[in-house]
């Protein structure tokens, strides 16, 4: 009898017809779910087997679905409402460590990332998971630690366009209005991410970055006293070579982000703060009151993408970054963008940088003109 690796691979290449099963009975060892989870199991799974056929998902896409999810609760021997960021990744170590090819792990990850996509917006699903085991539930397959494709290399992502980074905050306003009305308990979140997204945008920080900042890693930039006390933010980045994380520092350049911080810092997170963790210093804070994980960072940006009808155009949160460093470009010098967005070369900074056409010959024409002004 084939093990589930082995069928889950055949049916992800789209060599096996055979229909995945939902019932929560793996192939070759015992089920670690009993009772109501996995009850629950099979409800889900049902239903997003259906959603997939409700849209005519080819039969292959449909077989390489249960495989995928069942291997992944027999080797963390958990529901997928109770698996970590770690028993993520090291369920992808395993089939990393068998000799698993980049691209058929990436196949696998994009299929668990979307299984628990579909619970993450299902409210019935969540509330149910809440109410049944006290779980919030979370996505802990995200950019970060799922294998990136070829194609998905981040300086070949595309860059947020002004005009929809103010489509998305001006949804996020829109929204927290409808939150106001109608005593959602989604209004601070909304009203953190609204600060969240603009830092994001303006700094055009790394992810990990973002997530790393601290209430008091903020300090004033003596060139620009009019930023106050948020004129320069500390971040740990990545090295250069492997050289493991580094501090740098980021001069902050927007002028409405001192007054959105220390809004922030002072109305807005003391609301997300625990009895039992009130000394938390991260400075974006999750509803359990803890640092802010990526997976939950990339969900929150394609839900406001999706809220003004922009998700199905290909943006990633990179994209945010490329947008800072495009804007920084067309008015600083190359090593001023460089260094503000921890580039060891102008090579990738210029890669980042997404200029149209139009904007190049306009640049021409306007140097052109001003030599002929002068002659």
């Amino acid at each position: 009898m084939k093990s589930d690796t082995a069928h889950m691979k055949m049916v992800v290449n789209g060599t096996n017809a055979q229909q995945a099963a939902t019932s929560a009975v793996p192939v070759g060892g015992a089920w670690p779910l009993i009772g109501s989870e996995a009850d629950l199991y099979d409800t889900i799974m049902g239903n997003y087997i259906l959603r997939h056929k409700s849209k005519h998902r080819a039969q292959t896409t449909i077989d390489a679905i249960a495989p995928v999810i069942k291997d992944i609760v027999r080797t963390t021997g958990k529901a997928p409402w109770r698996w970590s960021e770690e028993d993520f990744e090291s369920w992808s170590a395993t089939h990393t460590d068998a000799g698993n090819k980049s691209n058929t792990l990436h196949s696998y990850q994009g299929i668990a990332r979307r299984y628990l996509e579909y619970i993450y917006k299902n409210a019935a699903y969540t509330f149910e998971i809440r109410r049944r085991y006290d779980i919030v539930f979370d996505v802990v397959a995200h950019e970060g630690n799922c294998v990136t494709h070829a194609t998905d290399d981040n300086t070949n992502r595309l860059m947020l366009e002004d005009g929809h980074f103010d489509s998305m905050m001006t949804g996020i306003d829109e929204a927290i209005k409808e939150a106001v009305r109608t005593n959602s308990k989604n209004y601070w979140p909304l009203l953190r991410d609204k600060v969240m997204f603009a830092l994001w945008h303006s700094a055009g920080i790394r992810d990990s970055e973002l997530l790393g900042i601290n209430k008091h890693s903020f300090s004033p930039n003596d060139l620009c006293p009019r930023m106050e006390k948020f004129g320069i933010v500390k971040v740990c980045g990545k090295g250069n070579n492997g050289s493991g994380l580094r501090y740098r520092e980021v001069p902050l350049t927007h002028p409405a982000l001192p007054f959105m911080l220390e809004s922030y810092i002072n109305e807005v997170r003391p609301n997300f703060l625990k009895i039992n963790n009130p000394d938390e210093t991260a400075l974006f804070l999750s509803q359990r009151g803890t640092r802010l994980k990526i997976g939950t960072l990339n969900k929150r940006f394609h839900e406001h993408l999706d809220r003004v009808d922009l998700d199905d155009i290909g943006y990633v949160p990179y994209s945010l970054r490329h947008s800072s460093v495009t804007n920084k470009r067309r008015s600083m010098s190359l090593h001023a963008v460089m260094a503000i967005h921890g580039h060891q070369s102008g090579e990738i900074t210029e890669r980042y940088t997404h200029f149209t056409d139009s904007e190049i010959d306009e640049e021409i024409s306007d140097y052109t003109n001003r030599r002929l002004d002068g002659y």
